[in-house]
């Protein structure tokens, strides 16, 4: 579908090669013909975006749904906003996780064949450390492993300095922190919550154990999304633009999975 986009825009295919063999070999490696610098002013960037995007070499860093490529293309469509790629890209595959993260408790999450998984036996909070400004979103896949209690798989976005110590606590009550909570109430609801319990836009939602879903968490400008599979099922308008803050992850009970992380601005 990208390199379908693009033959659309620019009345050529992605990658003009006759050559089988160095085809092959270019696709595998993602070498596009893409318009020089002097020649992009002529088409809509934020479109070509979606398409070089879309024909991304690596798997991870391609639209992971079909409805999030179709978001894509209505976002550009309405004149909203043109996410970058991946700014932040965290796949959990060795111990070097522990550099970019921290977690609210000892040992709180441990990982296990590239995913992190919470070990906490109640709430548990792992953040990104740096803090981030500007419009964000944080996607991940979470999944609620079978055997395991119901509870979130979810993220928080909070302006509270949480990292001032060196062991990171829950933001404080009142802080400007939003839960995008996931399998939230014993895995009976899924929405946007203030300071953890107050709810701000919430359906009714049951997740099924085992089963790996695509949760994305926006914030930009004053506006708040949580989107599961490419669909969204919870948004809410704030007073006050949202300022800097961080992204963490946030697991009730031991069991809950979170793989293939990213953030974009």
């Amino acid at each position: 579908l990208g390199a379908t986009l693009f033959h659309a825009l620019l009345l050529r295919k992605p990658i003009d090669e006759p050559h089988p063999t160095r085809f092959w070999e270019r696709k595998l490696k993602g070498d596009l013909d893409f318009p020089t610098r002097q020649k992009l002013s002529k088409y809509p960037r934020a479109l070509l975006a979606v398409a070089r995007r879309a024909m991304h070499p690596n798997p991870v860093e391609r639209y992971q749904t079909i409805g999030e490529f179709a978001r894509a293309l209505r976002d550009f469509v309405a004149g909203g906003t043109n996410w970058s790629a991946p700014l932040v890209s965290e796949n959990f595959e060795d111990e070097s996780w522990r550099e970019r993260f921290r977690s609210t408790e000892p040992e709180a999450f441990e990982a296990v064949s590239g995913a992190i998984v919470s070990r906490a036996p109640l709430g548990a909070l792992l953040y990104h450390v740096d803090r981030l400004s500007g419009g964000v979103a944080l996607e991940f896949d979470g999944t609620m492993l079978e055997g395991s209690l119901p509870g979130d798989i979810s993220a928080v976005w909070t302006e509270d300095d949480v990292m001032r110590e060196e062991v990171p606590r829950f933001p404080r009550q009142g802080s400007r922190t939003y839960c995008f909570q996931v399998g939230a109430l014993s895995n009976h609801a899924a929405g946007i919550f203030r300071d953890f319990h107050q709810p701000l836009a919430v359906q009714s939602l049951r997740l099924e154990p085992g089963r790996t879903y695509r949760i994305r968490c926006e914030v930009d400008e004053r506006m708040l999304s949580l989107s599961i599979d490419g669909e969204i099922v919870a948004e809410y308008e704030e007073k006050l633009p949202f300022r800097s803050g961080y992204w963490a992850l946030y697991a009730y009970y031991p069991g809950k999975s979170f793989a293939n992380l990213r953030i974009h601005q």
